[in-house]
């Protein structure tokens, strides 16, 4: 469920660009096109932990170590 949601959120923001992420994407030298995926993925988490810790789950973070 979790994976899920992180996916679909990340696609979500990354397709609307909305608030500053558009910004990001208009950086120069092609910095912009990493730019703006990681601030998706960054608006992407927040929202996922926002969500589920209104629903009183736990979120899970895979690492090498887990």
């Amino acid at each position: 469920m979790s994976l899920l949601l992180s996916f679909v959120l990340f696609r979500f923001f990354d397709i609307t660009k909305i608030g500053p992420i558009k910004k990001f994407e208009n950086l120069p030298n092609g910095i912009g096109i990493m730019a703006d995926d990681i601030v998706a993925g960054l608006f992407a988490l927040v929202t996922q932990a926002a969500i589920l810790t209104s629903l009183n789950q736990n979120m899970y973070i895979k690492t090498l170590w887990n």
